[in-house]
């Protein structure tokens, strides 16, 4: 693969500075997941934004959420 010089010194940095001196190829590695990981969370949040912007889907959520609330809670009887 070639790589621009800038480029190279820059993930050289990171792997340096941010990842304590592991190999350019870990480094990529590394920061792939991060973007993956990233990608993730925002496919995640736009699906929370979808659903909120359904009145009736975000209410029977929200119902099932307060259910399973009721369901795992700790009441502390017979502690």
């Amino acid at each position: 693969m070639k790589i621009q010089t800038e480029v190279r010194d820059s993930l050289a940095r990171v792997a340096a500075d941010d990842f304590y001196g592991v190999t350019l190829s870990e480094a990529v590695a590394r920061l792939v997941a991060e973007h993956e990981e990233a990608r993730l969370r925002r496919q995640i949040s736009a699906a929370y934004a979808r659903l909120r912007d359904d009145a009736d889907g975000w209410s029977a959520y929200v119902a099932e959420l307060d259910e399973w609330d009721g369901v795992t809670a700790d009441t502390g009887e017979g502690s």
